[in-house]
């Protein structure tokens, strides 16, 4: 039961939970669990809106007329696919809100130990049947596990990012055709984290802006009706930018976890002590193939929507949540989200 005073950090661990619990990809089959989802998505749209929590609490469900981003999409955003995370772990993001605060430097040091050990044993063992000599098979499998992959919520965005850190390390190890690999990874990494840098710059001076305009919305004499409309029609302006700008800056800062948790990985991975050299340049050559395949996977048609498409739904929705904004302005936000994602 959630506390009718729950604050922010409460609501999004709470849906975090009930959320991985009931996401359709661990209830295949379950129309009960894809409801349970549905409404859980419905309900964190709610309540992490203050707006339309206020006007739920005085109204109830009659006094919201929304349309709702699909609960999907939301999580996606969020805390990405439970499907990627033997693949990447759990994001940082989706850590802190499991947590439902903030995470000292000393708990992000040590969780991400964990974190990327596990991953270092998951991903040896994907990749050890290419080392044994199965090429064919391996190649085989991981290419029908990848078209999953795609077809999950951002999948395709997802599986660009983990297959280039994938294709430049096995690339760096081996001294192949690529020996600029590094450098540009480090160039893509240095750009993902100059966006999530601005973009939260850019989120906390609008936050200064918006407090500015209610401030002086308050001091307005009653007469100065086209002011205070001028007033409004700024304040939602900062808004709708505000929301392109909080997703740009989410994931962004999901691509820069991804690219610097798996660099780590494939480090200790392919510089394992244990392995002799021959069995080292074996694994860097099936991390080399895997990077490739999951560079190169798609969605089926019928389900494929790349990163721009999804992430311009989820701020027309938003916006029509704000009570307006137009489709343009949405979609150069959204734009720029999906930019900020890696978008082919």
């Amino acid at each position: 039961m959630m506390p009718r005073d729950a604050d922010a950090a409460l609501v999004k661990r709470q849906y975090y939970r009930l959320a991985r619990q009931w996401h359709p990809d661990k209830n295949a089959g379950n129309a009960e669990a894809t409801t349970k989802f549905q409404l859980l998505g419905e309900a964190y749209q709610v309540l992490s809106d203050p707006e339309l929590r206020a006007r739920y609490d005085k109204h109830g469900t009659e006094g919201l007329d929304v349309n709702f981003i699909d609960p999907s999409t939301v999580f996606g955003m969020l805390f990405g696919s439970e499907l990627f995370v033997p693949l990447v772990g759990e994001f940082l993001i989706a850590t802190a809100a499991s947590k439902g605060r903030e995470l000292s430097e000393g708990e992000i040091t040590a969780m991400q130990e964990v974190r990327i050990a596990k991953l270092v044993v998951t991903l040896s063992g994907r990749l050890s049947p290419y080392v044994a000599g199965e090429k064919e098979g391996f190649t085989e499998v991981q290419t029908i596990n990848a078209q999953q992959l795609a077809s999950a919520s951002f999948g395709e965005v997802l599986l660009q990012a983990i297959g280039g850190v994938y294709a430049n390390e096995a690339a760096t190890f081996l001294g192949g055709s690529n020996p600029f690999a590094a450098a540009q990874a480090a160039v893509q990494l240095a750009q993902h984290q100059a966006r999530v840098e601005a973009a939260d710059e850019a989120l906390q001076q609008q936050a200064a802006a918006l407090k500015a305009l209610e401030e002086a919305g308050e001091t307005l004499p009653e007469e100065a009706k086209v002011q205070l409309y001028g007033l409004m029609m700024a304040r939602a302006e900062l808004e709708q930018a505000g929301v392109g700008l909080a997703l740009q800056a989410m994931w962004a800062a999901n691509i820069v976890d991804i690219q610097k948790t798996l660099h780590q990985v494939c480090k200790r991975l392919l510089r394992d002590p244990a392995l002799s050299r021959e069995d080292a340049r074996k694994r860097a050559a099936a991390l080399g193939e895997l990077g490739r395949i999951y560079q190169e996977a798609r969605a089926p048609p019928e389900l494929r929507r790349n990163a721009q498409e999804q992430l311009e739904e989820a701020m027309k929705k938003l916006q029509e949540m704000m009570g307006g904004g137009s489709p343009e302005e949405g979609a150069g936000h959204a734009a720029a989200a999906a930019a900020a994602a890696g978008e082919r």
